[in-house]
């Protein structure tokens, strides 16, 4: 089972970056029909606020490349750090998947926001859709409460099996 999940989390990471790359081609292929000044950050209301240089149009590629290049290397160094709790094996092993879907989650939100949807909209120089904002804004409400009831309840579960196989 250990193995189909690691094969699972790869396949969502190859996914997500092949995403953002052919999405970083397309600017690329684009950057010389784009005017000198290009909008390239949305205020509240989707509309520009920053106008600047067009190489500012890379920067949804950058926050994609440090938030889930973050996320792949918390990802890597979850297997190796121990928990220094005294739960079950069954239940580290839970934690530690929790965590690693929580970080596959996080990464796709920002690939699907930052690498497609915002270049998107700055590679034709049109408004963003504040609706999207907003969905990820209610995913991530949802998503890290949920996360922590999860540790929490996979946690005392763990320690109660603990106990009653030390006893």
């Amino acid at each position: 089972m250990e193995k189909k999940l690691r094969i699972f989390h790869r396949c969502v990471s190859a996914v997500i970056w092949l995403a953002v790359i052919v999405n970083l081609v397309w600017f690329l292929c684009s950057y010389g029909s784009l005017p000198e000044q290009i909008g390239c950050h949305f205020g509240p209301d989707g509309e520009f606020d920053v106008i600047a240089e067009r190489f500012y149009g890379f920067y949804p590629y950058v926050v994609c490349l440090v938030i889930c290049g973050l996320c792949e290397i918390a990802g890597l160094v979850t297997g190796k750090l121990r928990l220094g709790l005294k739960i079950t094996e069954r239940a580290d092993s839970v934690i530690r998947e929790g965590f690693r879907f929580f970080l596959d989650v996080l990464k796709i939100c920002i690939a699907c926001f930052y690498g497609c949807v915002w270049s998107e909209c700055v590679i034709h120089q049109h408004a963003l859709n504040v609706k999207i904002g907003a969905a990820l804004a209610i995913v991530f409400i949802i998503l890290i409460p949920s996360f922590l009831l999860f540790v929490i309840a996979a946690a005392v579960v763990g320690k109660i099996r603990y106990k009653k196989n030390k006893s």
